[in-house]
């Protein structure tokens, strides 16, 4: 919610009217899809969980193809754990593949890393806070604007990570998953179930 309602904060600095309506309320799915079916501008945040928005929001997507298709624009925003980008652009990618089969105007969107530092309180616990509060600003410029915000905007205000490091962290969380996985009494290295036999 922190992000969304900054978004709300600077488009109404800027006098123009927002609404952050929540997903996970008691009115839910329904209060969304009316906020949705009024907009001209719809900006979708959330999590990422997996590399994408969470199931709810597919959820949502599949309702509001049925229910409030006008062709408004459509921005989004991800904010995830890993602290690089491309694990949490696949949520924006699924969005922008919605809005291409739907007659929506997908105008980009912005990917938040480092999630677990925010926790929700405040964008000034991240490293990079500086540089994420100015891109964010430009982003939100853009919402303003109506214009298409480009992935420069958000990889802008990303960490860099030096390589080594990289591989190191995944690693170690990849170490940590097997772990768990075996304090289940499951194989992290046995085939999934899931998996098409045409991928193998």
């Amino acid at each position: 919610m922190l992000l969304a309602n900054l978004c709300k904060t600077y488009l109404e600095g800027y006098g123009q009217q927002a609404e952050v309506v929540q997903l996970y309320s008691d009115g839910g799915m329904d209060d969304v899809i009316n906020a949705v079916q009024s907009a001209d501008t719809v900006v979708i945040s959330g999590p990422c969980y997996v590399n994408t928005y969470p199931a709810m929001v597919t959820k949502l997507l599949t309702e509001w193809e049925r229910r409030a298709l006008r062709g408004q624009k459509v921005y989004g925003i991800i904010q995830g754990g890993m602290p690089y980008t491309h694990t949490h652009k696949s949520g924006l990618n699924l969005l922008e593949v919605f809005a291409d089969k739907t007659g929506l105007r997908y105008h980009g969107g912005f990917v938040c890393g480092m999630g677990a530092m925010v926790d929700g309180v405040s964008l000034d616990r991240l490293p990079n806070a500086k540089k994420m509060k100015r891109q964010l600003n430009v982003f939100f410029a853009n919402i303003r604007d109506g214009k298409v915000s480009g992935d420069a905007v958000y990889e802008s205000a990303a960490m860099k990570m030096p390589t080594l490091l990289a591989k190191l962290l995944a690693r170690m969380l990849s170490r940590s998953v097997d772990k768990s996985y075996a304090e289940l009494g499951l194989d992290a290295k046995r085939d999934s179930p899931y998996r098409s036999d045409a991928l193998r």
